[in-house]
């Protein structure tokens, strides 16, 4: 029983991996979006900019999971980790006094997060594409995981 239990949930982890993907290539851009709103409505973020990074680990780990999705899917996360370092070498820069065109490099910055949002939304697009029935399939692989837990449990 101990065996077909950890095929279960084996199974489940296999079954539900689009579906957590797809989940997280929708969440980055959304988070991004409200973060960028709070910026316009001069709401102090502090470290919530990391919230962003995170999410996208999570997406790049789920994402190399996904065999029938095409090499396009590591370009929004590369994006993400680009914009990432490039923002980190200006700020250091800015605070060495080296950058005069500080604005102008911010842009740049905030170009390649854009490009970033469209790819992930693209991304997840494609991955829908190719698991059309991804949640369904998660949903079932868990109830059956989770009925064979607990008939393991009242054994």
């Amino acid at each position: 029983m101990n065996n077909e239990l950890l095929r279960a949930k084996q199974n489940a982890k296999e079954k539900g991996a689009p579906y957590r993907a797809y989940t997280y290539y929708l969440s980055v851009p959304i988070v991004m979006i409200l973060l960028y709103g709070m910026l316009l409505l001069n709401i102090s973020l502090g470290s919530l900019g990391h919230l962003t990074l995170i999410f996208t680990i999570l997406a790049h780990v789920q994402g190399r999971k996904l065999t029938l999705l095409s090499k396009k899917k590591y370009v929004a996360p590369c994006l993400i980790y680009l914009g990432e370092i490039y923002t980190l070498i200006i700020m250091f820069a800015a605070f060495d006094g080296i950058l005069l065109n500080y604005d102008l490099l911010l842009l740049i910055a905030y170009a390649i997060q854009l490009a970033a949002v469209i790819f992930f939304i693209l991304t997840a697009k494609d991955i829908k594409r190719a698991y059309p029935n991804m949640k369904d399939e998660a949903n079932e692989a868990q109830k059956r995981y989770l009925e064979m837990k607990r008939v393991a449990k009242n054994k």
